[in-house]
C-alpha cells in the first residue's frame, strides 16, 4: 500500500505514520508533503501510484523551507482547497481528512458539517473525517474504521 500524507506538522505526521506501520507491518510506503501546493504536485504526479490521501485541513500553501516563507501561514481550509484542485484535476485518490480542529471559523463550521459537505462536493475520492488528538487513541479506531470500510485492513 502506498499512502500520501500532506501534513505540515511532525509530531503528528510521525504519529499517523507509525500507527499506519504498526498496522500493515512493512506492507506500507509513505509519501510527505508539508504544504498544500507540494502535496498537491505530489498527487498530480502519482495519481495512479497512491493508494490513499491522508490530508490535513489547515496547513499552509507552500513548505517555507522550499518555498516562498510569506506563503508558509497555514490557512484553516487549506485541505478544502487541495481537494478542490484534485477534482479540477481529475485526480481520484481516495482521501481521508485527519485534523487536529474540531470547529472551524469560530465555532460555526463543525467536523460533521465539513463531513457532510465533503461527501456531496467530492464524493468520488473524498471518504471521511478524523479528529486526531495526541492525548487519545480514538483517532486510530476511527481512521481504522475508515480504511477498513475502503477494504485497506479488517477492523
Amino acid at each position: 500500500m502506498n499512502i500520501l500524507i500532506v501534513e505540515d506538522e511532525d509530531n503528528k505526521r510521525f504519529s499517523i505514520e507509525g500507527f499506519l506501520s504498526e498496522l500493515f507491518s512493512d506492507d506500507v510506503e509513505f509519501d510527505f508533503a508539508r504544504s498544500l501546493r507540494a502535496g498537491l504536485l505530489k498527487a498530480s504526479l502519482g495519481n495512479d501510484q497512491f493508494d490513499l490521501l491522508l490530508l490535513d485541513m489547515s496547513m499552509p500553501h507552500f513548505d517555507p523551507s522550499v518555498e516562498a516563507p510569506s506563503g508558509a501561514v497555514p490557512d484553516s481550509f487549506a485541505g478544502e482547497e487541495m481537494m478542490s484542485q484534485m477534482e479540477l484535476r481529475d485526480i481520484c485518490i481516495p482521501v481521508i481528512v485527519v485534523t487536529q480542529y474540531t470547529v472551524f471559523e469560530k465555532g460555526s463550521v463543525t467536523l460533521p458539517m465539513l463531513d457532510c459537505q465533503y461527501r456531496e462536493r467530492f464524493g468520488s475520492f473524498y471518504r471521511g473525517i478524523v479528529y486526531y488528538s495526541s492525548v487519545s487513541d480514538d483517532w486510530k479506531n476511527n481512521l481504522k474504521k475508515i480504511m477498513s470500510d475502503l477494504g485497506f485492513c479488517d477492523v
